[in-house]
């Protein structure tokens, strides 16, 4: 049976008593489970600690910067002005990496995905409107596995 010393506990155990880790060149963590388990619960932050250390490290605020920007919003995501269940996100541009606002999660995603361009971002709203009013639906081209396919 293979065995591993545990630089920790410094007791030799069964590979089965590590955990797997990839970037190890022997493919396991170098505390066994119990070692890493105790190495875990003491180094872990609080949620307060954790979201203080994230605010400054990904968009340098502080906790108190983020509830100004909270408070001024009225605690509601600044595109739907829904409240959301949990925190609101900090949305930034990410070229400049200025922070613009908070958002909901959804809002945050939406502005994501149509990749923080307002042209895009006015289509989408423009295409919702129009499919809304029924004014777009003869224009609209459909590409299919063949070709565009004129609605009729």
């Amino acid at each position: 049976m293979m065995s591993k010393y545990c630089c920790y506990c410094r007791r030799t155990l069964p590979l089965a008593e590590f955990h797997k880790d990839r970037s190890r060149p022997d493919g396991l963590c170098h505390r066994c489970k119990n070692c890493n388990k105790a190495w875990v619960k003491k180094h872990k932050r609080s949620p307060d600690k954790q979201f203080a250390y994230e605010m400054k490290y990904y968009y340098g605020l502080t906790p108190k910067d983020y509830t100004d920007m909270e408070h001024s919003q009225g605690g509601v995501c600044a595109i739907c002005h829904r409240r959301p269940e949990k925190r609101l996100a900090v949305d930034h541009d990410h070229t400049t990496r200025k922070v613009r606002g908070l958002l909901c999660r959804t809002c945050n995603s939406a502005v994501g995905l149509l990749l923080d361009d307002p042209v895009i971002i006015k289509r989408a709203a423009e295409y919702i409107e129009d499919s809304r009013n029924g004014t777009r639906l003869d224009k609209r081209i459909i590409r299919g596995y063949w070709g565009p396919i004129h609605r009729v």
